[in-house]
C-alpha cells in the first residue's frame, strides 16, 4: 500500500501516512496538533502539451490537373464561370422597370350629389367672407371711438337735436335724432357721420353674408340623408331667412332713419366709455325708449345670429361622418365648441352693460369685449378655412387623384417622414441619455 511522509508544521515529526489521506487534516501522533495533508501530484501533462509533442502530419501531394472533379477542366473555373453569370442576371433583374403599384383611394357614395355639396361648401366661404368685413367695419367704429376721448356735452349738443328741425313748442314732444346720439356716444361726437357710413356698409355686408348662405344652403339640399343632414340644412334656411329679416328691420332700417333705433344693439359699446362712468343708469339703457325690451330683443337677434354658424358646423360634422374623414369631423366639432364659446362671451358682456356703471365695471367691460373680439376674429377665419378644407376632402373621395399624382403624394409623405424622423432623433438620444442618468443616480442610492 502506498504511503505519504509528512512533517508536522508544530513538531517537525515525520508522519507516515497512507495515501488515501491526501488532501485530508490528521493529528499528528507526538504532540496532537491537526496537520493538513496535501494532495497526490500527478504527473500528467495536457492535452495541449500532447499536441505540441505529436509530430504534424505530412502534406498532401498535389492532384494532377486531370484527377479534377470538374469534368476535365482547372480547378475553379467553372464556380467562376457560374458567378459571373450570376452577376449579370442580377444585373438584368435589376434594370428591368419596377411594375407600378396601383393604389387604391377611398371613395364615396352618390358622388353627383356630393358634387353639389362641395359645390354649396364654396358658395359658403364667400358668404363667410362678406360676414367678417362687416364685423371689421363694426370693431372700425369702436376702435374710432376709443381715440376720441370724453365728450358727452359735445355729443348732446352736435348730435341730440337735428338740425333742420321745426322749432319746438310748450307742450309738443321735442324731436330728437336719438340715432345720431348713439353713434356720436361710441364714435365721438365729430365722427357720428362717418360712424353711420360705416355701419350702414356693415348692415349692407351682413344681409349680402345671408343671402349667399341662403345661396349656399339651396345649393347642398340635394345631399344625401345621412347623420341628419337634411334636418340640418331645413333649420339652417330658416335662421338665414329669420337673420335676413332681423338685420335689415333692427340694423339697416335705423341706420337709414327709417324707424327708432333699439339703443342696445346700436350703441352697446357706449357702456365702455369714460362718459358712462359713475352713472346711475347706464347711457344706452338711460337712451331706450323700453329698455327691458330692448335689451332681450337684442340678446335673442345675437343668439339667433351666431347659433347659424353653430348649426353649420354640426352640418360639416355630419358630413365629415358621411365621408368617413376623421380630420373633417374633428375640426367641425372645434368650430362648434368655439362658436358656443365667443357667443357665450358676448351674452356675458351684454348683461354686464346693463349691470351698472362703475369705472371698475367698464375696465371690465373692455377686457371682455377685446376678449370677445379676438376670439370672433379666429373663429371666423378659422370657419373659412374648414370650409375650404372640406370642400378639397370631397373633392378628392369624388374624382380620385391618378396614379402620378398618388405617386408624388406618396415621395412627399415619405419627405415628410424621414424630416419628422430626422427631427425626433435628438429628442430620443436626450430621452435616452436621461433615462440612462436617472437609472444610474438609482444604482447609486441602491449602493448606498
Amino acid at each position: 500500500m502506498a504511503t505519504i511522509s509528512i512533517k508536522c508544521t508544530s513538531c517537525k515529526a515525520v508522519l507516515k501516512l497512507s495515501a488515501d489521506k491526501a488532501g485530508r487534516k490528521v493529528r499528528c501522533s507526538k504532540c496532537n496538533a491537526a496537520v493538513a495533508v496535501p494532495k497526490e501530484e500527478k504527473d500528467e501533462k495536457t492535452e495541449k502539451e500532447k499536441e505540441k509533442e505529436t509530430p504534424p502530419a505530412p502534406p498532401e501531394p498535389p492532384k494532377p490537373a486531370g484527377d479534377d472533379d470538374d469534368d476535365g477542366k482547372a480547378y475553379g473555373v467553372s464556380e467562376i464561370i457560374a458567378e459571373v453569370a450570376q452577376v449579370k442576371e442580377e444585373k438584368k433583374k435589376a434594370a428591368k422597370p419596377k411594375a407600378k403599384i396601383k393604389r387604391k383611394y377611398k371613395t364615396i357614395s352618390d358622388p353627383e350629389l356630393w358634387e353639389k355639396v362641395r359645390a354649396g361648401m364654396m358658395i359658403l366661404v364667400g358668404g363667410i367672407g362678406a360676414w367678417g368685413l362687416a364685423e371689421l367695419l363694426q370693431f372700425v367704429v369702436v376702435i374710432i371711438g376709443l381715440f376720441s376721448g370724453p365728450q358727452y356735452n359735445e355729443v348732446v349738443e352736435k348730435n341730440l337735436f337735428p338740425k333742420d328741425a321745426p322749432a319746438w313748442k310748450v307742450g309738443e314732444s321735442m324731436p330728437l335724432d336719438r340715432t345720431s346720439f348713439l353713434l356720436g356716444l361710441v364714435a365721438g361726437a365729430d365722427n357720428a357721420g362717418l360712424a353711420r357710413t360705416l355701419l350702414i356698409l356693415a348692415a349692407v355686408f351682413f344681409l349680402v353674408a345671408e343671402g349667399i348662405y341662403l345661396v349656399g344652403y339651396i345649393v347642398c339640399l340635394p345631399v344625401p340623408e345621412r347623420f341628419g343632414t337634411k334636418v340640418q340644412l331645413s333649420v339652417l334656411l330658416g335662421l338665414a331667412g329669420t337673420n335676413l329679416v332681423l338685420t335689415l328691420v333692427l340694423r339697416l332700417l335705423p341706420l337709414l332713419g327709417v324707424i327708432g333705433p333699439i339703443a342696445p344693439l346700436l350703441a352697446s359699446e357706449a357702456s365702455m366709455g369714460l362718459p358712462n362712468m359713475n352713472r346711475f343708469v347706464p347711457l344706452h339703457v338711460f337712451w331706450s325708449a323700453a329698455p327691458f325690451w330692448e335689451m332681450l330683443l337684442t340678446i335673442l337677434y345675437y343668439m339667433l345670429f351666431f347659433i347659424e354658424p353653430v348649426i353649420l358646423a354640426c352640418f360639416l360634422q355630419s358630413a365629415g361622418l358621411s365621408m368617413r374623414d376623421d380630420i373633417v369631423e374633428q375640426d367641425a366639432s372645434a368650430l362648434m365648441q368655439l362658436g358656443l364659446g365667443q357667443a357665450f362671451i358676448l351674452l356675458a358682456y351684454l348683461l354686464i352693460s346693463i349691470a351698472g356703471s362703475s369705472e371698475v365695471l367698464g375696465y371690465l367691460l373692455r377686457v371682455v369685449y377685446v376678449l370677445w373680439a379676438c376670439f370672433l376674429a379666429g373663429y371666423i377665419i378659422r370657419f373659412a378655412l374648414v370650409l375650404m378644407k372640406s370642400q378639397a376632402t370631397l373633392e378628392k373621395y369624388i374624382h380620385p387623384p391618378t396614379d402620378e399624382e398618388g405617386q408624388d403624394e406618396d415621395e412627399d409623405e415619405d419627405k415628410n417622414d424621414k424630416k419628422k424622423k430626422k427631427e425626433e432623433k435628438p429628442k430620443k438620444a436626450l430621452a435616452k441619455k436621461k433615462k440612462r442618468k436617472y437609472e444610474d443616480e438609482v444604482d447609486e442610492d441602491d449602493e448606498d
